[in-house]
């Protein structure tokens, strides 16, 4: 699993882009990209954290962890 932050400063939408055409045919890779994100949204108390979309990443970790690891 990834998440991308589409507006992430420090991954250009060129290198995402080589990311996500990389991994696009690996049935055991999900991408989950957040539109206007920046670098570490989902870390509490960071300068671009995002609530609604750190709750939409960590409950999609969370579920993946759930099926994967039991």
């Amino acid at each position: 699993m990834l998440h991308i932050a589409e507006k992430d400063q420090f991954v250009p939408p060129e290198a995402q882009k080589q990311i996500k055409d990389a991994l696009a045919s690996n049935p055991q890779v999900t991408i989950h990209s957040y539109p206007g994100m920046d670098h570490a949204f989902a870390r509490v108390g960071g300068q671009h954290y995002d609530k609604s979309a750190a709750d939409a990443a960590n409950k999609r970790t969370e579920d993946f962890f759930k099926k994967h690891l039991g």
